[in-house]
């Protein structure tokens, strides 16, 4: 058979509160000293203590006692004896009818990072507004404020009496801090598949913020909670015209538009459903959300020379180019999202520190997701699938990276694409990490051309024609930890491919042919035998069902993809995972692995550093099943997260020693 495969690469605004910060202050602004002199920033009152206070400050804030006049002892929202706005005494600055700092006071909902806007990206450490132009992947040192918030337990109350948190809209993800005294319940963001549109109010005469409260249940059946109110203060304004043109604001697209909406300013968020396209060109602190479509060579989402852009909970469909185009960005993150029926699933190309998170790309003409000319880019739980129909005049990679560097790929299911499942081409795609992989169902799995030192870790190639292939070019790549199995054509290696190496396990057992070496030099693998020729690999032979890799969620009609919330990831597949034209059903995939018990551990602590040799021939040493916080592997003076087996994910947990001088290695939970 043929080896080499093809390749074709070819309305009226409504102001809820202040304007934008002028400058944005350090966080955990809430007891800052203050005066005439310094006043605080938008959002706070300098109380009469001379400490900044979220809001209006309350009332009650006097040093006089008071009773409150509430619905009753003990019936309030807050805590202890004449809880909430009922009788009993207050503790506070002041009692009397206010929310004080004692017994009585509510939770008070406050911006973490010191933002009221909902666009806004700070630098935590340095306590100032993100430029775009900061070298890392966006939440690392970049944190969005909109999503950040938190509220002081009362005093006396620990994380071990809470039972429950959660808010009234039931977007947010929350958790409890007792890492400072009081104790605080905290949010860093979005729960997974939730989008801005779900803590707006579009039914009135404007659209508004809808207000939301803090619900805290105690272990005793006492319920905390905080004021109903707005927590952020853009403007939402409702558009016709085709432009965002107020900064920091919030914009609702008309559902009569048609066509191209630009995002003209920096700060905006918008959200849109219909044959609209958003365009972000030169811009910074953008957030889109949509149910979009092209039926043109125009880009449902089209973002260039931007940073510090969110994609979230968005559908893209119909155009004849791609469905998201991210070029000459930094700083991107799209999440919770899908595009299919594109010429082109995403396309991230000559940009850096782009981050997909929770990606369904399927049924589109070409590739799923494309690579090119990226570095430094995460790609994490990622469904690649049915990427161009089999049997059409073209071809379909699931993932390419070519021409690509120090990328991480974390969590990536290729399944039943046209040709080729995940693809490393060309003589500048180096040092690239992917890392808990299935790949089923193609003609070509897992193919290497002119790439150079990337490592394949933690891998399952199953029911494919051709397994794992090492072309003209592919040099010092090694494959740890992979099971290749149950494919027509287990290994091969062209003559011109030098170096690449099999490490750690190895599982073999294919319908015809094992291996094929065409060079000794070009894969260290035994061409009669196909044992790895290195004694410390663990060689296996034994299969492995394609329905033992990934979980099967029920199945959703492609009709019903439609609707706004999207239960993510869900991936297109033919009715008993045939390959061909998929038009009937989708089937949710759950990441959480049903991993092969032969591959489970495949790289333990253990077993130590892989040693390399890198493109300039200096020898690189690798901590097998860790990945550097920076992107990429974990080499030098470095934090490094530790993966533990097939699926594991980035997490936080204790610092651990390492083997390797000077690296930090944290182990996932």
């Amino acid at each position: 058979m043929t080896r080499r495969a093809l390749r074709c690469r070819t309305s009226v605004a409504v102001l809820l509160a202040a304007s934008a910060l002028a400058c944005v202050q350090l966080p955990a602004l809430d007891d800052k000293a203050c005066d005439n002199q310094h006043p605080c920033v938008d959002g706070y009152t300098c109380s009469s203590a001379g400490l900044c206070v979220l809001g209006n400050g309350g009332e009650g804030e006097g040093e006089g006692e008071g009773e409150g006049e509430g619905e009753g002892e003990g019936e309030g929202e807050g805590e202890g004896e004449g809880e909430g706005e009922g009788e009993g005494e207050g503790e506070g600055e002041g009692e009397g009818e206010g929310e004080g700092e004692g017994e009585g006071e509510l939770l008070v909902v406050r911006p973490t990072l010191g933002s009221t806007l909902w666009g806004d990206w700070i630098d935590e450490d340095l306590g100032t507004r993100c430029t775009g132009a900061e070298g890392f992947l966006l939440g690392f040192h970049c944190h969005h404020a909109g999503e950040a918030r938190a509220a002081d337990l009362p005093v006396g109350v620990s994380c071990d009496d809470v039972v429950d948190i959660d808010d009234e809209l039931t977007v947010f993800g929350w958790w409890c801090d007792d890492s400072a005294a009081p104790a605080r319940v905290v949010s860093d963001g979005l729960v997974a598949g939730a989008g801005l549109y779900q803590v707006l109010d579009s039914t009135g005469a404007s659209p508004a913020f809808a207000p939301n409260r803090l619900v805290v249940r105690l272990a005793d059946a006492r319920v905390l909670t905080s004021a109903l109110e707005v927590w952020w203060s853009n403007p939402v304004l409702l558009e016709s015209d085709g432009t965002a043109a107020v900064p920091d604001s919030v914009v609702l697209v008309d559902s009569s538009s048609t066509g191209v909406f630009s995002i003209d300013v920096d700060g905006v968020s918008a959200i849109a459903a219909g044959p609209v396209q958003f365009e972000v060109f030169g811009r910074r602190r953008v957030w889109l959300e949509g149910l979009l479509s092209s039926s043109s060579s125009v880009e449902p989402i089209d973002i260039e020379t931007s940073s510090l852009v969110v994609v979230n909970v968005s559908a893209v469909q119909g155009s004849a180019d791609q469905g998201i185009d991210i070029s000459d960005s930094n700083q991107i993150w799209v999440r919770d999202s899908v595009s299919w029926d594109n010429r082109q699933g995403l396309q991230i190309y000559t940009s850096s520190f782009v981050g997909v998170q929770r990606f369904t790309a399927a049924r589109n003409d070409r590739d799923g997701i494309a690579l090119s000319g990226a570095s430094r880019c995460a790609l994490s739980e990622v469904n690649a699938t049915q990427n161009f129909d089999p049997g059409a005049a073209s071809t379909g990679y699931g993932v390419l990276l070519e021409d690509s560097e120090h990328n991480v790929l974390e969590r990536i299911v290729a399944s039943h694409n046209a040709e080729v499942g995940v693809g490393l081409v060309g003589p500048l795609t180096d040092d690239n990490l992917i890392v808990g992989m299935t790949i089923a169902g193609h003609p070509s799995g897992l193919e290497l051309e002119d790439a150079d030192a990337n490592v394949v870790m933690n891998a399952v190639v199953v029911n494919n024609d051709d397994g794992v292939q090492f072309f003209t070019g592919a040099q010092d790549n090694v494959l740890f930890g992979a099971v290749v199995t149950d494919n027509d054509y287990g290994v091969f290696a062209e003559v011109d491919a030098l170096a690449n190496v099999i490490a750690g396990r190895f599982v073999l057992d294919n319908v015809i042919d094992d291996c094929t070496v065409e060079a000794p030099a070009a894969l260290a693998l035994d061409g009669v035998t196909c044992a790895p020729t290195d004694v410390t690999v663990e060689f296996l032979r034994a299969s492995t069902p394609e329905a033992t890799w990934v979980g099967e969620g029920p199945a959703i009609a492609v009709a019903d993809v439609t609707e706004w919330f999207l239960p993510l990831p869900v991936s297109w597949v033919t009715v008993g995972h045939t390959r061909g034209a998929s038009t009937t059903s989708v089937w949710r995939y759950d990441f959480t692995p049903l991993a092969p018990g032969h591959l489970k551990d495949a790289v333990p602590v253990a077993r130590g550093n892989l040693v390399r040799v890198d493109g300039n021939g200096a020898q690189d040493t690798i901590v097998p099943g860790a990945v550097s916080l920076e992107v990429g592997f974990c080499r030098g003076v470095e934090p490094c997260l530790l993966y533990r087996h097939l699926g594991a994910y980035q997490g936080t947990a204790d610092l651990l020693d390492s083997a390797e001088p000077d690296l930090l290695i944290f182990r996932d939970p």
